[in-house]
């Protein structure tokens, strides 16, 4: 994948402190460790920035105050409709937001890849702990689904799915240790075995498919799709191959109840929803599938938030989008923007039966990812090209132009 050069990038740059790349890597820590410590760390960071002129002074300049003004308005649904969980929830949505515009503004490309290997280390160590999980109950609880150091096994697989899409594009930016980004792949294969997560492996194979498709690598795209279908024709000849695919029928069914409950819920109060987490208050009323979430990441927000929260949040969607397309066509990072627009379909394909990226180890991984943005971000949203054309195809010069732009911008 062609980048923009590396030389124009050292020539720009301004070094983070040393203080904030210790913050960035023990919030990468904190990840996989139990959520406890990644609240703690999030709390630490939110209050280093606060407290911190010179760091508040630098990250506001770069964050969009509206958002974060608009994160407090759940905080007030939920205490309108006395929901305490979702009030703490609300809070901790504004401190994780704290969170992602600080790592955007520190963020460096060298600061970005090495917080990914360290991801990759870390979750080796939490695939074999849910290996031991696996191990200590096997004779007495063989269908039992490890969860490591994670909430449950679905957030343990929505982690596994993030990993595997990090471990591919280290391996295309970063040859010289394909071998460990191999093995470290190959872990997290196992651990989506391990704790059974279908969702998460449809997400995972979507996630990889784009990428390899966005990156132009026509044989390995070829041999993916092949691979997956021989995989997939083999585990419906032997559904024993792959666990849980017997119950399909049933977790689907458990699916439709929580469903039918959300939109009663959401039909209750449409406009701004119900606050953060709003389904387990909801699910006895209506005589459902008790869960923490609606199993749908629509449902769940139009519950929780409404279609006012719908609305900012595709707004804030598109907004995304357009600028990864940008930063794709324009040849700005392109090998950080292939793997957040890959991420994001992993999510979005995995929101369609189960809502996991509303966690607190989950979500920061994924805004940790979509970091990237931040290393040389031009404002793409004000100052766009000027044709379709240049768009489209922008010539050689043009990307010159841009990336200056880009990188004069934020310095770096």
């Amino acid at each position: 994948m062609t980048e923009v050069p590396f030389s124009v990038l050292r020539k720009t740059r301004v070094r983070p402190a040393v203080s904030d790349i210790f913050l960035v890597y023990g919030l990468v820590v904190s990840i996989f460790l139990p959520f406890y410590f990644t609240v703690a760390a999030v709390l630490l960071v939110t209050a280093m920035v606060v407290f911190s002129k010179e760091r508040r002074a630098r990250v506001l300049k770069t964050t969009d105050r509206r958002m974060i003004a608009m994160l407090f308005i759940p905080f007030y649904i939920a205490a309108f409709h006395e929901n305490l969980r979702g009030m703490m929830y609300a809070v901790l949505m504004i401190t994780v937001a704290v969170c992602g515009y600080f790592l955007k503004n520190v963020m460096t490309r060298s600061l970005y890849n090495s917080i990914l290997d360290l991801s990759c280390i870390c979750s080796i160590v939490c695939v074999c702990i849910a290996l031991v999980q696996k191990v200590e109950v096997w004779t007495t609880i063989p269908d039992f689904r490890p969860a490591s150091v994670f909430t449950n096994a679905n957030y343990f697989g929505a982690m596994a799915e993030l990993m595997v899409l990090v471990c591919v594009y280290r391996c295309l930016s970063n040859r010289t240790n394909k071998w460990f980004y191999m093995i470290t792949a190959f872990c997290n294969l196992f651990g989506l075995y391990l704790c059974a997560s279908m969702s998460s492996l449809a997400a995972t194979l979507c996630g990889v498919f784009v990428m390899l498709l966005l990156a132009k690598k026509k044989r390995a795209v070829i041999a993916f799709l092949l691979s997956a279908a021989f995989c997939g024709l083999l585990c419906l000849a032997f559904p024993e191959l792959y666990p849980r695919l017997d119950a399909v029928d049933t977790t689907f069914g458990y699916r439709l109840s929580i469903w039918k409950a959300s939109i009663k819920g959401f039909l209750e109060f449409p406009l701004f929803g119900r606050g953060p987490a709003a389904y387990p208050m909801i699910c006895d009323e209506f005589g459902s599938f008790p869960s923490y979430h609606c199993h749908n990441i629509v449902l769940d927000v139009l519950l929780n938030f409404g279609l006012v929260g719908l609305v900012c949040g595709v707004v804030f969607l598109g907004v995304v989008i357009r600028q990864l397309y940008l930063r794709y066509r324009r040849n700005v990072c392109k090998n950080m923007s292939i793997l957040a627009a890959s991420a994001l379909t992993a999510v979005m394909v995995h929101g369609i039966t189960d809502v996991t990226i509303f966690w607190i180890q989950t979500g920061l991984f994924f805004i940790m990812i979509f970091s990237s943005m931040g290393i040389g971000a031009v404002d793409t949203v004000k100052k766009p090209l000027h044709s379709l054309g240049d768009l489209l195809m922008p010539s050689v010069a043009q990307k010159r132009r841009l990336s200056a732009e880009y990188f004069e911008r934020y310095g770096r």
